[in-house]
């Protein structure tokens, strides 16, 4: 974020210019070959972003970069994968919070849901690596683990938190009858996939609704 944290409640001006703290900010997160980077301009023009996307290319990191300028305007911008919304001219003239920032949102929702797929994060529609830090996702991974087994809701919560409070690992330790730690195991060696371990289960209780 150009600006840094500081720039989400309070508005630093001449941040998006600052070329030198967009490499900083790169270096503070140690980026390099397993990483992707994605910059966001909608204008496509950012030096901030660019900036922060020719570093990652140096270090030999994906890139990626969302904008909604045409691909025409973005230039020689470093990324290996462009993404250019057509989102037209706003309401008011110049104002990117309006049509292109709701695009864009979107686009990055799309990235990241696809991301979180593919990292085994998801199985059939639901988070199974949700972590459950508050009442509402405790009852959201009771629920999973529910879901995709014969436990009752106390035998469920048991289990969950012998996995550490991973509803992940609670269904490859029920399912393949393993403690925690093989549970654990079998999911690194299958690279974060549930269904490479259990297969397709079958769905014993409800989705819950949104």
């Amino acid at each position: 974020m150009a600006g840094g944290p500081a720039a989400l409640t309070k508005s630093i001006e001449g941040a998006e210019d600052n070329v030198r703290e967009a490499e900083q900010r790169m270096r503070r997160a140690a980026v390099g070959p397993a990483d992707v980077v994605c910059g966001v301009a909608a204008s496509g023009v950012t030096p901030f972003v660019r900036a922060a996307l020719e570093y990652a290319r140096f270090r030999r990191a994906a890139t990626i970069f969302v904008t909604c300028a045409p691909i025409s305007a973005t230039g020689d911008v470093a990324a290996d994968v462009v993404i250019a919304l057509d989102t037209g001219p706003e309401v008011i003239a110049g104002s990117t919070r309006l049509k292109a920032g709701t695009a864009t949102k979107v686009a990055l929702n799309a990235l990241s849901t696809t991301a979180f797929v593919l990292l085994g994060k998801t199985y059939a529609g639901l988070m199974v690596d949700v972590r459950p830090t508050n009442a509402k996702l405790w009852a959201r991974a009771i629920r999973i683990v529910r879901s995709f087994s014969d436990l009752d809701e106390t035998a469920a919560r048991k289990l969950i938190e012998k996995a550490g409070g991973r509803p992940k690992v609670a269904l490859v330790m029920h399912h393949l009858g393993v403690p925690a730690a093989r549970a654990r195991e079998l999911i690194v060696a299958q690279k974060g996939s549930l269904r490479a371990i259990v297969g397709d289960l079958p769905l014993r209780v409800p989705v819950e609704a949104p």
